[in-house]
């Protein structure tokens, strides 16, 4: 697998000669997936020759940074006769890498992958979604697919996911470059692409899918069954599926003979997938500073992940990468997040366009292709938490967010609040290296340590198919020459122990990634070494943790660490002062922000919106600029201190740096500024943005759309913004209440299907609509569907409502779902359900919608305001069918029968006296378990599937009340329910 390049090298001393034309083509190495490895695998130090793969006798050390195996100088059009190998690297994200490895990874996986990349299902095949791209460390594909100007002419359409060159498919030059033949023309027979080796930011193991989506769970951890698996999909900006319905389920290898190496050689066979482990990469939550926050518990960072909001019901958009990310992944892994639930708020496909990332009328939170698109949509919404790779957080993002200080406060412990870091000085200050929890042992010191360290990340590999350390010992394989004697010999033991099936086929491709691993290998062992000077290992640990450098290292579930075996203590002192950890910005929040440092110093910078819009403030055209209640205008990115720190906290609009129900008449003073400014200017002469503090919905206005009112801002802040301050969560009973005081009325012109008198806050009822769906996590859109047009069903509350709230009721099994302790239900629903304000949702929000809000009682099908025969009619007209609340299901279990006719007559049945469902009564257990959720609490002796029984034993609608304790005794004594 030599290059001819000695042989040249003694014709030419001989006085022959020789045409470059005779030059054997390079061999073509595809790395497609993760991005979190893009600063690895985009600098040409990764291809420095570390076990001579050429043959040319020159390796590092070279004692200059020279590279060997790649072109030292920019490349032309088709490639430079000298170069030994052609190595293409697309961004595509982990997962999508190992589905491209399962689809067209060569052997064991049906071959090569040929047809047009338009012909092709796998979305990472769009070159429009490879986020950004390279062949021999040059940038061929920038973000939204185009090209990268100065070498355009490689961005070839006519390859899958546009990649500049193909391989030759067969005979004795198989996996050498075809010749290119331009931009858009397809190299023709015999020749193909395979995604030779995936880099992925996590194990294998946590990219596949495992059982069945009946199996689902928020809580799977990699290999149980469920994993993977989560069956919803995402809806567009107006909750339908038009332009959506894209699935976020991991990788399935279904009925692909592909399988995973089970730690045993002789398991192995040619469809064996292999990982090749290179590093530990660090990922990092971070914050606009306009969410006012500078740190987070994983906790709260579940809610984020699997609500698009807090435990608290607050509503922060969370920017998601999408499903195909390792980045993802290992974030999610690592909080106790099945990675298939972490969703966000799920709006919208793949996307990574500046549209879709600066505010305007086409932003989105969800499905970011790419970290750059993260971190862009961070920076200019201020609103926002999302999450990259530590290294890839740069000193030019740190005036407008910064990494988030963060607590493992997982099954009831109390964590510490602690920065990614590696030489502060002091336990806190080294967190990365030093990663134990606290109360672990520190294996430098043998002492237990006193603060938690960093556990959120991914162990970073090569995926193949095939083992590449059965290649030759020459290209690296087991018994490489670099070894001491003793490796050697169990090297060639072990190698001994392999069917010869379970190799590369592709050996080209073994030989570059045994030159990085052998060379990230002897770094680990010896950092100081002089053989390792501009290695490919010497050069990834400036970027990634050396997997010898930790005292901790991450376990299979992602969440639990276990002590490091292999841990070497020179390596780990050797690097923590040169890794990127060590360096100021991630020392102490907001070091390198506008202000002074802490969540209450830093105000950040102005967002960006779109050009080319007519905005709320007046900026239109190409104008990109905020205007204050002064009349001057602030710019785009400009630092906000100084007096424009009126604008520091999002939502602050009685400048008193919180964001809380205080808000309120703020908030509508600035909305009446914006419909009708003659009358009331809000905070006027200052330097306050109304646009900057109050555009939640990210589409650049508040206020006003064009020539129109808008009030999404305003119910975005009463749904998801309205924090009691005496308690710090969410009220949306008291937040729509307090945005009707302060505007003096009906604020959102709600209209009620039963002619009720509005009264202030009955507008947190309306939270769906018959034409459009809803976004839940995101925009409360269900009022209006948020299309633009109007409607009959805008801003009106009737059946429709009813049976959107009893589904979330439902969607739980014991019907009550507490919004900050019952993660995995809260997943399944929508926060907006909870109508009566108590951060619960459960049948007390279906009564306060049905007798508080539209004034009426069970029974009443038509809503007209009362029980009558025209109900009944209903009810019986539609009995044997399937139906909500206007066609007479009352009791929304989705099916018309005796049950609704009863209610629609007003006999109401009580419930069954086994009130704890184990299906033993009578008993006192029952007695016991009713008072004790009469109570408020959850006793472990209800059915562990159905639970126990609300405390509306009567089901009259009205609960808690003495009542229901009077007939429960009632008919647990033999008597009858009353009617």
């Amino acid at each position: 697998m030599k290059n001819s390049t000695k042989a040249l090298l003694m014709i030419a001393a001989c006085g022959g000669a020789v045409s470059v034309a005779n030059a054997q083509a390079p061999y073509v190495v595809n790395l497609y997936g993760a991005t979190l490895l893009q600063n690895l695998l985009q600098a040409p130090q990764v291809a420095n020759d570390f076990i001579d793969v050429d043959g040319d006798t020159v390796r590092t050390p070279a004692f200059d940074p020279l590279i060997d195996l790649l072109p030292t100088t920019a490349q032309g059009a088709g490639y430079l006769p000298g170069n030994y190998y052609i190595v293409q690297y697309r961004a595509v994200g982990s997962v999508s890498g190992v589905q491209e490895l399962v689809d067209w990874g060569g052997k064991g996986a049906g071959g090569e992958f040929t047809p047009n990349s338009a012909n092709s299902t796998l979305p990472s095949m769009s070159s429009a979604l490879t986020n950004p791209a390279f062949v021999n460390a040059q940038q061929f594909l920038g973000s939204g697919g185009l090209p990268s100007g100065a070498v355009s002419w490689i961005h070839t359409t006519a390859n899958p996911g546009a990649a500049p060159f193909r391989a030759i498919t067969s005979g004795v030059n198989k996996y050498r470059a075809a010749a290119w033949q331009g931009g858009n023309v397809n190299p023709g027979a015999n020749t193909g692409m395979q995604n030779t080796a995936a880099p992925v930011d996590v194990p294998t193991l946590w990219t596949i899918q495992a059982g069945t989506a009946g199996d689902a769970l928020a809580s799977r951890s990699p290999g149980q069954v469920g994993y993977g698996t989560n069956p919803r999909t995402n809806v567009n900006r107006t909750g339908g599926s038009s332009g959506a319905g894209g699935s976020n389920a991991l990788v399935n290898l279904g009925a692909s003979p592909l399988n995973l190496y089970t730690g045993v050689p002789s398991q192995a066979n040619d469809n064996t997938i292999f990982d090749t482990q290179i590093a530990w990469a660090p990922i990092a939550p971070i914050a606009n500073f306009g969410v006012g926050i500078s740190q987070i518990t994983f906790t709260d960072l579940q809610h984020l992940a699997l609500t698009g909001r807090t435990s608290t019901g607050e509503n922060i958009h969370f920017i998601n990468r999408d499903v195909g990310s390792g980045t993802h992944n290992a974030f999610m892994n690592s909080i106790g997040v099945d990675p298939s639930w972490g969703i966000g708020e799920y709006v919208g496909n793949v996307n990574n366009s500046a549209a879709t990332d600066t505010p305007g009328p086409s932003w989105l939170p969800s499905n970011k292709n790419g970290t750059g698109n993260v971190r862009e949509t961070v920076r200019y919404h201020r609103l926002t938490i999302g999450y990259v790779g530590g290294d890839s957080w740069r000193t030019s993002e740190a005036p407008f967010c910064d990494i988030l200080s963060v607590s493992k406060n997982l099954n009831g412990r109390t964590g510490d609040f602690i920065r990614p870091r590696s030489n502060g000085g002091s336990e806190a200050g080294n967190t990365i290296l030093d990663n134990g929890l606290r109360g672990e042992i520190d294996p430098s010191t043998g002492v237990a340590r006193t603060v938690d360290g960093w556990q959120i990340g991914g162990k970073a590999i090569f995926a193949t198919i095939g083992n590449p350390l059965l290649a030759p010992a020459a290209d690296g394989g087991y018994g490489w020459s670099g070894l001491t004697p003793a490796e050697i010999t169990a090297e060639n033991a072990l190698r001994a122990q392999f069917p010869v099936a379970a190799n590369m086929d592709n050996n080209s491709s073994a030989e570059f990634l045994n030159n990085i691993t052998r060379s990230i290998n002897a770094f680990n062992a010896n950092p100081t070494n002089p053989i390792n000077l501009f290695s490919p290992g010497e050069f990834a640990a400036t970027l990634l943790i050396p997997l010898t450098a930790t005292d901790y290292l991450q376990g299979n579930d992602g969440v639990t660490f276990g002590l490091n075996s292999g841990r070497v203590q020179f390596t780990q002192d050797n690097i923590r002062g040169t890794v990127v950890y060590s360096q100021a910005r991630y020392q102490a929040f907001g070091t390198s922000g506008n202000g002074a440092a802490g969540a209450a110093g830093n105000v950040g910078q102005a967002p960006r919106r779109v050009t080319g819009q007519t905005y709320s403030d007046g900026t239109t055209g190409a104008a990109t600029t905020f205007t204050l209640q002064d009349g001057t205008t602030v710019g785009y990115g400009a630092a906000l201190s100084g007096a424009l720190s009126l604008n520091r906290v999002m939502g602050d609009f009685n400048n008193d740096g919180l964001r809380n129900l205080n808000d309120a008449a703020g908030l509508i003073a600035a909305w009446t500024d914006r419909n009708d400014g003659a009358t009331v200017t809000w905070n006027a002469g200052s330097k306050a943005s109304i646009e900057i503090l109050g555009d939640f919905s990210g589409d650049g206005n508040f206020g006003r759309v064009g020539a129109n009112a808008d009030r999404m801002d305003v119910r975005y802040w009463a749904d998801g913004l309205a924090i009691d301050p005496a308690t710090g969560k969410l009220d949306r009973k008291a937040g729509f209440t307090a945005v009707d005081t302060a505007f003096g009325g009906n604020f959102f012109g709600t209209v009620l299907a039963t002619g009720k008198p509005y009264a202030a806050g009955d507008a947190r009822g309306d939270v769906a609509n018959s034409v459009t769906g809803t976004t839940r996590g995101w925009l409360p859109i269900g009022a209006d569907g948020n299309d633009g047009v109007a409607a009959a069903t805008d801003n009106r509350i009737d059946a429709v409502d009813l049976d959107y709230v009893r589904t979330q009721i439902l969607s739980a099994t014991d019907t009550n779902i507490d919004w900050a302790t019952e993660t995995a239900e809260a997943a399944r629903a929508d926060l907006s359900a909870d109508i009566n304000g108590d951060l619960v949702i459960n049948c007390a929000d279906l009564d306060e919608l049905l007798t508080v809000v539209l004034g009426t009682v069970a029974g009443d099908v038509n809503l007209d305001g009362v029980r009558d025969a025209a109900d009944v009619a209903i009810v019986t007209a539609n009995l044997g069918t399937n139906g909500g609340w206007a066609q007479g299901n009352i009791n929304c279990d989705g099916v018309i029968n005796q049950a609704d006719l009863d209610l629609a007559n007003g006999i109401v049945a009580c419930d069954s006296i086994d009130f704890n469902q184990n299906g033993v009564f009578p008993e006192d257990q029952d007695v016991v378990d009713f008072f004790d959720v009469l109570a408020g609490g959850n006793p472990t002796t209800c059915d562990a599937v159905l639970g126990c029984q609300d405390i509306d034993f009567n089901n009259n609608g009205v609960f808690p009340e003495d009542q229901d304790v009077v007939d429960f005794f009632n008919v647990l004594a033999g008597g009858t329910c009353p009617q």
